[in-house]
C-alpha cells in the first residue's frame, strides 16, 4: 500500500521503520530506549529470581534472555519477560503481546523438557554406575571365596600327596621286608638241610644232600632284614665267666679263660667288691645279640653300610665322669698299656669285639676321695646307629697293683 510505510522485526521484539519513509513512525527514539531499559532490567530481576541463571550455558542464557521464560526442575514457578512488539499504530499491540506470550510458553516448555531430560540422563547415569559398582563387588567377593577354596583344596591336596607318599613307602619297605624274610628263609632251610637249592624238599640218598663238611665257609655278608631293624632289637652283652654272678668271696677267675675281672673279695663293708690286678692282663669283650631271641647278631645285621665300631672308655663309679690321666695322684702317661689312644677304639667283627690290656690306674691314686672304683663303658661310635643305644658296662671294680695273701702260720719246730 503506497504511502504507508513497512515495518519489520529486528530479531530484538523491536518495530523498524521501512527506509522507504512513512507519513507517520508511531516509535520515536524516546520510546525505544525506554523499551531498552525495561528489556534489560527485566532480565536483570530474571536472573535474580531463577535459581540456576548462573550455572546454564550461554545458549539457555541467551534463550532466557530472548524468550523470557525458563523452567526449574521440580515445578518451579516461570518468570516470564513481556515486551510490547511495536507494529502498526492500530491493533498492532495486541498482536505483537500474543506472540511473544507464545514465544515464551513456547521456550518454557522446551526448557523444562531439555531439564527434565537431563536430571533422567543423570538418573539413569547415576543407576548405572550404582549397578556397576555392586556387580564390581559382587565378582570381587565371589573371586575372593574361590581364592580362599583354591587355597584350602591346595593345602588338602598337599596333605593327601604327603599321606600317600608315606603309605607308598611303608607299602614298599613292607614288600621287601617280605622278599627279605623269604630269602632268608629259603637260605636257613637249605642250611639245615630241609630244602634243596632248587626249592623242593630234599630226599634221603639225593645227590643234593651233603654228605661231607664244606672246607670253605665264606664269611658273614649283610642281612637282608637289616633295613628294616629296629632300635630294640638289639643289645649288647658283655662276656663274663659263666660263674660271675654265683660266685662267693674269696673267689678267683684267673684259670677260667675270663681275665675280667681277677677275683671277688669281701669289701670292708662286708659287701662282695670285684677286683683288677695291674699286674695281669685284662681282658674285656663284648658281643652284638638280637635282643629278644638272645641269640648273637653281626654287624651285617644292622641298618649300616660302614664300618662298626666301639671306644672302650674308663669312668668313675660315683661321678659316672670319664678318667683323665692328669686327675690322679703321680699322674701316669697313659691310662692303659698299650695306651689308650691306640686300642680303645676298635672295629667289630663277626659281631664280637675284644680288648687286651694292663692297667696303670689305681684306685689308691684316686682324688676326693681315695680309694674310688672304677667302671670300663663300651659304646657304639657310629652315628647313624646313634637310636640303637649299642652301649654296655662292667661291673664296678677296685684296682690294685697286685693280690696280697696272708701270710701262713709257721708250725713249733720238731728237736732231734
Amino acid at each position: 500500500m503506497a504511502g504507508r510505510g513497512k515495518s519489520c522485526y529486528n530479531g530484538r521484539g523491536k518495530g523498524v521503520a521501512n527506509e522507504e519513509g512513512s507519513d507517520h513512525d508511531p516509535f520515536d527514539d524516546a520510546s525505544l530506549a525506554s523499551d531498552d531499559e525495561q528489556a534489560s532490567g527485566e532480565r536483570s530481576a530474571l536472573a535474580g529470581k531463577h535459581p540456576r541463571y548462573s550455572s546454564m550455558p550461554p545458549t539457555k542464557r541467551a534463550r532466557v534472555d530472548e524468550g523470557g521464560s525458563v523452567s526449574g526442575s521440580g515445578g518451579e514457578d516461570s518468570v516470564e519477560e513481556e515486551e510490547e512488539e511495536p507494529g502498526p499504530p492500530s491493533a498492532g499491540g495486541s498482536d505483537r503481546s500474543d506472540r511473544s506470550d507464545n514465544g515464551s510458553r513456547a521456550v518454557s516448555e522446551d526448557g523444562e523438557e531439555e531439564d527434565e531430560a537431563e536430571e533422567d540422563e543423570e538418573q539413569d547415569e547415576q543407576g548405572r554406575g550404582s549397578n556397576l559398582m555392586q556387580e564390581m563387588q559382587k565378582l570381587r567377593t565371589d573371586q575372593a571365596s574361590k581364592v580362599q577354596r583354591i587355597g584350602e583344596l591346595t593345602t588338602e591336596l598337599e596333605a593327601s600327596s604327603k599321606s600317600q607318599e608315606a603309605l607308598r613307602e611303608e607299602i614298599e619297605r613292607q614288600k621287601r621286608t617280605i622278599a627279605a624274610q623269604t630269602r632268608e628263609i629259603t637260605r636257613l632251610s637249605i642250611k639245615a638241610g630241609e630244602t634243596s637249592p632248587e626249592g623242593g624238599p630234599m630226599e634221603e640218598g639225593s645227590e643234593d644232600a651233603p654228605t661231607t663238611t664244606l672246607a670253605h665257609v665264606p664269611g658273614p655278608t649283610r642281612s637282608l632284614l637289616a633295613d628294616a631293624a629296629h632300635p630294640d632289637d638289639f643289645s649288647i652283652a658283655l662276656l663274663l665267666p659263666p660263674e660271675f654272678f654265683s660266685a662267693s668271696p674269696p673267689y678267683s677267675f684267673k684259670n677260667t679263660g675270663f681275665n675280667f675281672p681277677h677275683r671277688v673279695a669281701t669289701s670292708r663293708a662286708g659287701t662282695p667288691q670285684y677286683i683288677v690286678e695291674a699286674r695281669l692282663l685284662v681282658h674285656v669283650g663284648i658281643q652284638l645279640q638280637h635282643r629278644i631271641r638272645g641269640t648273637k647278631a653281626t654287624e651285617f645285621d644292622l641298618p649300616t653300610k660302614e664300618p662298626v665300631n666301639f671306644k672302650v672308655e674308663l669312668c668313675y663309679q660315683n661321678t659316672n665322669e670319664v678318667v683323665k690321666a692328669a686327675d690322679l695322684k703321680s699322674p701316669p702317661p697313659h691310662l692303659l698299656s698299650p695306651p689308650e689312644g691306640q686300642i680303645a677304639e676298635k672295629r667289630m667283627l663277626h659281631g664280637a669285639i675284644a680288648w687286651r690290656f694292663h692297667c696303670k690306674f689305681l684306685s689308691r691314686n684316686t682324688k676326693s676321695p681315695c680309694n674310688q672304683e672304677f667302671y670300663l663303658r663300651v659304646r657304639c661310635t657310629n652315628p647313624e646307629l646313634l637310636a640303637f643305644n649299642l652301649e654296655t658296662i662292667t661291673p664296678p671294680f677296685l684296682a690294685v697293683s697286685r693280690e696280697v695273701k696272708p701270710k701262713r702260720a709257721s708250725g713249733p719246730s720238731g728237736g732231734s
